[in-house]
């Protein structure tokens, strides 16, 4: 930063510090910068809540159909986790369809099936971005 001497338009003198920046539009940015960040991290905390929602119902839709007794046995981590990161690619209704396939299988060690499911829906190109129907068989 470099100071100047500034003429005034009557003749008086003023020290300034010239920064390149006006601070009044510095101080506008940065609330707006705040604002923005307020904005997206509501935008992620509703996101984060609607997942959970649907992991807690595809959970208990699995408990109850796939006969697991989810009561004293706490769901095991490893299908909540893959519940959670799945739907963050594929519809919460396409997993509980894929779901609905496997436990008609009697496939419901785990979530291999499920994930067989999905992967080939995929792979045929019946699960795609904004295209969400699927097969009837996995």
């Amino acid at each position: 930063m470099t100071t100047s001497r500034v003429s005034t338009a009557d003749g008086n003198h003023l020290n300034e510090l010239i920064t390149g920046e006006d601070p009044h539009d510095k101080a506008i940015e940065l609330l707006e910068r705040e604002r923005q960040l307020r904005e997206y991290n509501e935008v992620l905390a509703a996101s984060y809540r609607r997942r959970e929602t649907q992991v807690k119902d595809l959970m208990k839709f699995w408990c109850k159909n796939a006969h697991w007794y989810c009561g004293l046995r706490r769901f095991p981590p490893r299908e909540a986790n893959w519940l959670r990161n799945t739907l963050l690619y594929v519809p919460a209704e396409v997993i509980r369809r894929a779901m609905e396939i496997a436990i008609a299988k009697g496939a419901t060690d785990n979530f291999a099936y499920v994930n067989a499911c999905l992967r080939n829906w995929k792979e045929r190109g019946e699960l795609t971005e904004g295209k969400h129907s699927v097969g009837t068989t996995g």
